[in-house]
Parts: structure tokens; sequence; C-alpha cells
């Protein structure tokens, strides 16, 4: 019963304006927030400055 009432509370938050607009906010932000994470690999960089003798440096 209580799954069912979660489904019933997305349904209704999914007819607000306000939850459509946050929801894509947020979409763009996480993946403007990837690519911008991804950039120093895209410029052939390592990702951290560790040597690679050790295995986190390896990796």
């Amino acid at each position: 019963m209580r799954l069912a009432n979660m489904f019933q509370l997305i349904d209704k938050l999914k007819t607000f304006t306000f939850f459509k607009l946050t929801t894509i906010y947020l979409r763009y932000l996480i993946g403007f927030a990837f690519v911008f994470a991804s950039v120093v690999k895209i410029k052939g960089e390592r990702f951290t400055t560790l040597p690679t003798d050790t295995p986190v440096g390896y990796f």
C-alpha cells in the first residue's frame, strides 16, 4: 500500500510546473558537472598526480 501511495504522490507532483522545471534544471546541472569533470581527460591529462607505482595511481 505504501508503494502505491508513493507512486500517486509522484504522479501528482509531475503535474506541477515547478517540479518539471526543477527536474530539467537538475538534469542539466548534473550533465554539466560530468562534462566539466571530463575536460581534463579530453585534454589528454591524468586525473591525479599520483605516481603509477601505487595501485590507485596505476588505475
